[in-house]
């Protein structure tokens, strides 16, 4: 694959963020959204948001002011099947995938590098909130540019298979099940989850996710792909995160070590990922770390 680029279409102003729009092999349209600093040469900060269903220009819009007043360029790529902030649940659920996702953004990648944002230092920091997270060490780990990397909420030590089946196991220890059904039911998500490898199609839905996004989630290597990396790297948790088990994070950090810059939020679950000092503390790290 690779991006048709309408030269015409990328054009920046200081005042509001521009929309970039490029086009796939296959035709379908890439929508990037992108802010500019005042000065240049500059870095880019590229914002990859969780599965979320809903447009990526809500986290853009969010963050870019932190970001600017770093100096930063801001880029967020759009998700597919999201246009104008409607959601088309067909197209999002067909291709909500993260395989997807990454192949979208080494595409970005290698037209920055043929100049697609003028100004820019060579220089990129990515921030990834959720899966987005385990995106962008993905992408880290394949890329020699990244400078940084921001991890909110994106998991631990542990395969995506096991904090999954440890989070319904303890969902429903909470709602008071037995264990017998609980025993029942992790045997049967298992099984789906396998199904889902075996044939990792869209039409397929188990616990609210097609097989396809299933499948991509599970094939994530988050810490053997943050092993790789020589940039700095920062990840905060909640210690009451419902989908990424502190026990996760702690196996993540006895692996990892002084390697990553660790931040636990005690009193914080699945919330960080919507609260803005969260980032602000981050940006505050990335500043320093650029």
């Amino acid at each position: 694959m690779g991006l048709k680029i309408f030269p015409f279409l990328i054009c920046f102003s200081l005042i509001a963020t521009e929309k970039l729009e490029l086009q796939r092999e296959d035709s379908s349209e890439l929508i990037c959204y992108c802010d500019l600093p005042s000065k240049a040469p500059f870095p880019i900060t590229l914002i990859l948001p969780g599965s979320q269903k809903e447009t990526s220009l809500r986290t853009h819009n969010s963050l870019k002011n932190d970001l600017l007043k770093i100096n930063s360029c801001v880029l967020t790529l759009e998700k597919r099947g999201v246009s104008e902030g409607k959601v088309d649940d067909k197209e999002f659920v067909e291709h909500l995938s993260l395989t997807d996702r990454f192949e979208d953004h080494l595409l970005v990648l290698t037209q920055l590098e043929n100049g697609l944002i003028p100004g820019w230092n060579g220089k990129i920091s990515l921030l990834g909130q959720g899966d987005g997270g385990r995106i962008g060490a993905k992408i880290a780990a394949t890329n020699t540019n990244i400078s940084a990397l921001i991890l909110i909420a994106a998991g631990g030590g542990w395969t995506p298979l096991q904090e999954a089946l440890y989070s319904f196991r303890s969902e429903m220890v909470d709602q008071g099940y037995s264990p017998q059904y609980i025993h029942g039911f992790l045997v049967k998500a298992r099984q789906e989850f396998a199904q889902a490898q075996e044939l990792p199609k869209a039409k397929h839905i188990a616990f609210g996710y097609s097989y396809k996004y299933w499948d991509s989630l599970i094939n994530t290597h988050l810490i053997e792909d943050l092993a790789k990396l020589k940039c700095p790297i920062y990840s905060v948790n909640g210690i009451k995160d419902d989908r990424v088990p502190i026990e996760s994070v702690d196996e993540m950090a006895k692996y990892l070590k002084d390697k990553v810059t660790f931040i636990r939020k005690e009193k914080m679950g699945r919330e960080i990922i919507q609260d803005h000092e969260i980032y602000e503390e981050a940006i505050s790290w990335l500043e320093k770390s650029l």
